[in-house]
């Protein structure tokens, strides 16, 4: 997903074509404010984050059981964050380039008559910006003492840097669809959570980070916040 994003938003290695030069087609010239800037990033952000939310609330809202269908989808659509990080990257790759290398053109609507290298500066300025937030958005977590894992699969315990997604989700999301466990980081031992029983303990409702802040290992006694 992140490949793809930077592949489209940037043109490709040489920055030549991709989501900034669209505006030959949709508005007959080049360079345009409106693609050669941070606006189409902001703009992939909001319609990705849009899209996931609304993935949430129709699986919350599913029976259970309901189609495995809507599970993968669920499961997807988390990946498009991965998409939107790649297209902000590309666009800061191609505006770099713009910038710089390829920095012969001009803003073609810009707003007032200024030379050659304010133009320069404020494609360093998109690419900078843009970088910046993409920097941002990376996902940076701390690493807990006691993790909970979800296996979305059900076959297998995922690794360390694919658990953090699924904190929000609860018990009754999960529960005709993955395998629940337990992930000391303390010690490493793992163990297989019935989920049925955990919901009869702490109701339906009850999100994954809930749950992972009253665990506690059996083996070395850690908690997740010790």
């Amino acid at each position: 997903m992140f490949c793809f994003g930077f592949g489209y938003a940037s043109g490709g290695l040489d920055g030549d074509g991709g989501l900034p030069d669209l505006d030959w087609e949709l508005l007959e010239e080049h360079r345009s404010l409106l693609t050669h800037s941070i606006l189409p990033g902001i703009l992939a952000e909001v319609v990705v984050a849009g899209v996931v939310d609304l993935v949430k609330i129709i699986h919350g809202k599913l029976p259970n059981p309901h189609d495995q269908l809507w599970d993968s989808i669920r499961a997807g659509s988390e990946e498009l964050h991965m998409l939107t990080a790649g297209v902000s990257v590309g666009l800061a790759y191609h505006l770099g380039i713009d910038a710089t290398i390829d920095g012969g053109g001009a803003y073609a609507d810009f707003p007032t008559v200024a030379p050659h290298e304010a133009h320069q500066a404020t494609a360093a300025t998109m690419a900078a910006t843009e970088g910046i937030d993409a920097a941002k958005r990376r996902p940076r977590h701390p690493k807990p003492r006691g993790l909970l894992a979800v296996s979305l699969m059900g076959h297998q315990a995922p690794t360390e840097g694919e658990l953090y997604d699924h904190l929000e989700q609860t018990l009754d999301e999960i529960a005709c669809r993955s395998q629940l466990y337990a992930a000391c980081g303390e010690c490493r031992r793992v163990v297989a959570l019935d989920v049925r029983e955990l919901i009869e303990r702490f109701g339906t409702k009850t999100t994954l980070g809930q749950l992972r802040s009253r665990l506690r290992c059996s083996q070395c006694g850690k908690r997740p916040a010790e």
